[in-house]
Order: structure tokens, then C-alpha cells, then sequence
């Protein structure tokens, strides 16, 4: 049997790092598609995942220290698992 109540699909949740300019657009852009989950700390949004609260993470470069963007630099979309610095050898 279909429900009218089980047809109603929700928007994906994606937690977002961003500065208050960038939410706005964030928000505007992702009307109906996703919901944005705003957050201030990089605990809070790896709560998010840890809890599976999001499917998606949005981190803007502004809101990263310099070693944060030098280690977050080899990463790639769509890739899975924790980033790590460069193997620089011993």
C-alpha cells in the first residue's frame, strides 16, 4: 500500500564551514536540493558525520589556518577517509 506520507522526500543534509557571505549563497543555491547545517568548529561537523546527521561536508578555504589548507590541499571530491599531510620520507 502507497502512503501519500512515505511519497515526501527530504532534502540531503550537508554541513557547512563558511564564512556569512558564502551561507547566504550556500543557501540560495541549494533551495529544495539539500539543506544546509551550519556550523563554527571542525568537532561539530565531525560530530555530524560520526553520527551520520550529513551525507556531505562544504568547507570554505577562509575558514581553514594555513596548515589546515596545506593539508587539506591533495584532497579530491568524492574522496573517502581522513586527509593526511604528504609523505615527505625519513
Amino acid at each position: 500500500m502507497y502512503s501519500e506520507r512515505s511519497a515526501v522526500q527530504h532534502p540531503v543534509a550537508i554541513a557547512t564551514m563558511l564564512t556569512p557571505s558564502e551561507r547566504v549563497r550556500v543557501d540560495a543555491a541549494g533551495e529544495g536540493s539539500y539543506q544546509a547545517v551550519h556550523r563554527d568548529s571542525v568537532a561539530e561537523v565531525v560530530q555530524d558525520l560520526k553520527t551520520n546527521r550529513v551525507s556531505a561536508v562544504v568547507v570554505s578555504v577562509t575558514r581553514c589556518d594555513q596548515r589546515a589548507r596545506t593539508t587539506a590541499a591533495p584532497r579530491r571530491s568524492g574522496a573517502a577517509g581522513p586527509v593526511h599531510p604528504p609523505d615527505r620520507g625519513a
